[in-house]
């Protein structure tokens, strides 16, 4: 072999290594994606606090939503009362979609939306949040918070994705789902902040 022909061996051997690599921490990250993404930035990016402290009330006058079912996010803005949100759905969603803009609409409550085209496009869902921030900003929005309970995995990531960029405060819902109901029972619902943004006031006290 020539020496050129040594040294595109190697980098091939390398890009092959380093797929593996990426491969693995992506499936990781879709199976664990709390903890990968918050160890992902704790190490990269050491003064970002890790996430997952449990809250009593988020204050926030735009919340961004990953929307699959519409009980979780009409939750939440009952208890945070925001100005305005925005929804990221899909066409599997849209009818979930529809009531929490009549819920937000019975409260005086602006909303816009965005439907994704594919719900496991990590980046088209970035996109989408990264577009609904600016959109927010635009509209005097200045504690902005992304509720990624919603959806399937790839969007939650591409939200938080987002939200981390845009230093904003990402939380996660949780609730016990009750099957003689067929719904989440709310009751039991807490609110986890998984990433904190850089205004301390979007934390409710």
């Amino acid at each position: 072999m020539t020496a050129g022909e040594i040294v595109w061996d190697i980098l091939d051997k390398i890009a092959t290594i380093m797929d593996i690599i990426v491969g693995g921490v992506a499936l990781w990250g879709l199976l664990f994606p709390t903890n990968f993404w918050s160890n992902i930035r704790k190490h990269l990016r050491g003064n970002i606090h890790q996430g997952g402290e449990e809250v009593d009330n988020i204050n926030a006058d735009g919340i961004i939503f990953t929307v699959s079912k519409k009980d979780t996010p009409i939750w939440t803005m009952k208890r945070a009362n925001p100005q305005r949100v925005y929804l990221i759905g899909s066409q599997q969603t849209m009818e979930a979609v529809n009531s929490i803009k009549d819920f937000a609409h019975s409260k005086n409550i602006v909303v816009s939306d965005e439907e994704l085209k594919d719900v496991d496009n990590v980046s088209e869902a970035k996109q989408l949040v990264t577009h609904a921030i600016e959109q927010l900003r635009q509209h005097g929005c200045k504690k902005i918070v992304i509720d990624v309970t919603g959806g399937k995995t790839p969007m939650s990531i591409g939200a938080f994705q987002a939200g981390d960029e845009a230093d904003l405060t990402v939380i996660y819902v949780t609730a016990p789902f009750d099957q003689a109901l067929k719904k989440p029972n709310l009751d039991s619902a807490r609110i986890y902040v998984i990433r904190e943004g850089q205004y301390g006031e979007q934390r409710g006290e």
